[in-house]
């Protein structure tokens, strides 16, 4: 079945159709005896165990027989497997591929599913703290071992997979009050699990799944929706929480839909309440303001639901519109994307290769030959290639799309020289705003590839475990961390303070942006970020065929103040004698960096470090990273060009840099 044939994504479930399913049949099909302990027979560290049946606290009364439909009025809820995966792709799977794609992409599975038999089981990490690690390796084997043993039918699989179960299931919790996430990811594990194998399992091991899911999954959402926990204000917000925690929500209600109990009907429709909140963030570029790292994180939680509720409730449901730009959403991680496989690390979001297997869901969802024929052509196999294989893929389509792409919702554009060419060239420019979560002070900052090289790099991420570091208000700790800072980005810094280089509120928006055949280019507006400036812009382009690059900033302030303008690297520099220009080094291959203008600028090298001391910050220390600046002299007004250029002595010099911003243009 081909999925989602829609121009317009709708997602929420109406009152009709919630209703409706409240409605379905009941069938109690077989019943199942109840464990022989009471909840004040148990001891108060008794765990469950599949042979021990869990107590009177359990709500379950009865397991229903999924082997038919449950259906109501028109309305027809599958039998298993329904959670992601459907009954065709099971058999097709049992059956074995024909085609050498899907037979290359099981077998690379199965060696991670044989790697992952001898490893150990899940550990508690002890009392307070955080469960998350552990549910992400339950949830990942779940995944791995249901796919082995429904392809090869080999019994190691499922043996492990129950163990693994078994000792994820006898956790004394899932770690709801410290973190709901850790909770989420390991109900949709024990979903996934309890789904694809559910006519694999005897009665004992279905009736232990459904008991430990409801009462540390499904109880514990229930909780959540009626503000029994602390700390979890997100349920309602527009980021990434509400994306990973209502979607495994969902998908824990409909894996275990049918059994007699009001909470699973509540909690669907919780869920399905909030996201719209949430799924509103992709705007109307489809770009995600988290970052490509929260991108990824979320997209994989919510295109998993909606694979499952268009299995569901396909061509019976009313929907209500809720987000455009979804459609447009497998474009950000493409994009944000370098030719070397590295992402536009921009914010909390991490400095690795990017290959997000989501994107077969929405290339198929969407019906999008583009996001496919990347994810083929770019990325390892993973096993969402096969629960969302699409044929007759035209494989060379990806190297067609535009070089260049601007998400104005966000603030982030991207150029690059190539597709298909590790080595080109590949700039991103961050804009956008300050305030947005997981955000930091970071407008007009900007990274370069070339030559496979990341020659201006975004430091990582300061530590989430140190003090204060989600303290955004205006006077809050975050915005006392170095990597945090616009001093710890490739920006400007205006003036010197120990309170945030760069107004925390503050928006850049794009006022051009250009994609031509020998050149792309992008001008911003920096104004709302720095409180002394009168006006601020910045370009930045790709020039002579897309190898040059060159920044070009015109400030103007109401004060004179002081400038440094910064550019991180972990490539071995090499100042000239006159200080007007750099060697960066990586190996064998090199980088000039050249200052135009002012022509009194000259540059100097310094440790990844403060400006000012920030005593009440415990900043990491940036090993192996060097902050390249310019440090310019207070004045009213002042222009600075930048180029980089791997040729070390250029034919010509670009003539972009002696254009005013306000010229620029796309005539080439």
């Amino acid at each position: 079945m081909l999925m989602g044939k829609r121009t317009t994504l709708y997602l929420v479930l109406s009152i009709h159709l919630i209703s409706a399913c409240s409605d379905i049949s009941q069938d109690p099909g077989v019943t199942i005896e109840r464990g022989q302990f009471s909840e004040d027979q148990r001891s108060e560290g008794e765990k469950y165990s599949s042979t021990e049946h869990v107590g009177s606290e359990t709500i379950l009364d009865s397991a229903i027989d999924h082997s038919v439909p449950e259906e109501s009025e028109g309305y027809k809820i599958p039998s298993h497997p329904r959670i992601v995966l459907n009954l065709d792709t099971k058999l097709e799977w049992q059956a074995g591929f024909q085609d050498a794609y899907r037979r290359s992409t099981a077998e690379t599975l199965l060696k991670r599913a044989n790697r992952q038999l001898t490893e150990d089981l899940p550990r508690h990490p002890g009392e307070g703290k955080n469960v998350l690690n552990q549910s992400r390796l339950l949830m990942r084997r779940a995944y791995l071992f249901s796919f082995a043993y429904i392809y090869t039918g080999e019994l190691a699989y499922k043996v492990r997979l129950w163990e693994n179960l078994e000792a994820a299931g006898n956790f004394e919790d899932w770690g709801e009050r410290k973190s709901f996430l850790a909770t989420a990811e390991m109900m949709h594990g024990f979903s996934i699990a309890y789904d694809w194998l559910y006519s694999e399992w005897d009665e004992e091991q279905r009736l232990y799944l459904q008991n430990v899911l409801f009462d540390k999954g499904v109880k514990a959402g229930a909780k959540a929706y009626a503000n029994e926990l602390p700390g979890f204000a997100g349920w309602n917000s527009e980021n990434n929480w509400n994306l990973v925690c209502n979607s495994s929500i969902a998908m824990a209600s409909l894996a275990l839909w049918g059994h007699k109990d009001p909470v699973l009907e509540a909690n669907l429709k919780g869920a399905l309440e909030r996201l719209p909140r949430s799924i509103k963030s992709y705007q109307s570029d489809g770009g995600w303001k988290e970052g490509i790292t929260y991108w990824n994180y979320g997209s994989k939680y919510l295109g998993r639901l909606l694979a499952t509720l268009d299995y569901c409730f396909t061509g019976t449901t009313e929907l209500v519109k809720v987000a455009d730009g979804l459609k447009e959403t497998g474009y950000f991680p493409i994009y944000l994307t370098s030719p070397t496989g590295y992402g536009f690390d921009f914010g909390d979001s991490e400095h690795r290769k990017y290959e997000p297997p989501i994107l077969a869901f929405f290339a198929r969802f969407f019906e999008n030959r583009e996001w496919q024929s990347f994810r083929r052509a770019t990325s390892q196999p993973a096993l969402d290639d096969l629960l969302f294989y699409w044929e007759g893929l035209e494989s060379d389509v990806w190297k067609s799309m535009p070089l260049d792409r601007l998400f104005p919702d966000v603030g982030v554009a991207t150029m690059r020289g190539s597709w298909d060419d590790p080595n080109s060239t590949f700039v991103g420019i961050k804009g956008g705003v300050n305030g947005d979560t997981h955000s930091h002070l970071d407008l007009g900052s900007f990274v370069f590839d070339a030559q496979g090289t990341r020659w201006v790099l975004d430091i990582p991420k300061e530590r989430y475990s140190v003090p204060g570091y989600f303290k955004a208000s205006p006077t809050g700790l975050r915005w006392r961390y170095y990597r945090s800072r616009a001093e710890g980005h490739n920006t400007l810094v205006i003036g010197r303070s120990a309170t945030p280089d760069q107004n925390t509120l503050a928006k850049a928006r794009f006022l051009e942006f250009f994609s031509g055949k020998t050149s792309a280019f992008a001008v911003m507006d920096l104004t709302e970020a720095y409180p002394s400036s009168q006006n601020i812009r910045r370009g930045i382009v790709l020039d002579d065929q897309r190898t040059v690059l060159v920044i070009k900033d015109e400030i103007s302030l109401k004060k004179p103040e002081s400038i440094v303008w910064s550019a991180h690297t972990k490539c071995s520099i090499e100042i000239s004698v006159d200080q007007k220009s750099v060697t960066l080094k990586d190996g064998e291959k090199t980088m000039t960096v050249r200052v135009h203008k002012p022509n009194y600028g000259k540059w100097s090298v310094d440790r990844a470090t403060p400006l000012i001391e920030q005593p009440q910050a415990k900043n990491s220390v940036n090993l192996g990273i060097k902050a390249l600046r310019l440090r310019l002299q207070p004045r009213l007004k002042e222009t600075i060009a930048v180029s980089f250029d791997s040729a070390s002595n250029p034919l010509r010099e670009s003539e972009w840099i002696h254009r005013k911003l306000e010229e620029w243009n796309g005539a080439e």
